[in-house]
């Protein structure tokens, strides 16, 4: 079978070099490791989900959730060792960043929680932690 056809269409071409050069700074600013250069993979995913969000404004809509999802954070604000553009673009990844689901540290990672799951699951035993 022939291969897909990835070339973006010349009229989403600027757009998804406009979208990159937005990324650049956002991910310098969080510490996610540099991107090469937009293979022609990475071209089509940018472009599928500019037109999900409708453009450019949607994609910077984008940019500030990912800025502020903690649940894409180490707890020293470092970006988990996954964390790069080809991630994002995942069409399921890219859905729950717009969803705001990783707005927040899931539980386990707060500090202090160990505490309270000893002092639960000593009551589901009958007995009191200390």
């Amino acid at each position: 079978p022939a291969e897909p056809d990835l070339t973006p269409p010349p009229a989403l071409n600027g757009s998804v070099d406009t979208a990159y050069e937005l990324w650049l700074p956002v991910a310098s600013d969080i510490g996610i490791s540099e991107v090469g250069f937009l293979n022609g993979q990475r071209r089509a995913d940018l472009q599928a989900r500019l037109r999900e969000v409708g453009g450019i404004e949607g994609w910077k809509i984008a940019l500030a959730k990912l800025r502020e999802a903690k649940f894409l954070r180490e707890l020293d604000d470092r970006p988990k060792h996954w964390l790069n553009l080809g991630w994002v673009l995942k069409p399921e990844n890219f859905t729950n960043l717009m969803e705001g689901r990783y707005a927040e540290r899931h539980r386990h990672d707060k500090p202090g929680d160990l505490s309270a799951n000893l002092a639960a699951l000593a009551e589901l035993g009958g007995t009191r932690p200390g």
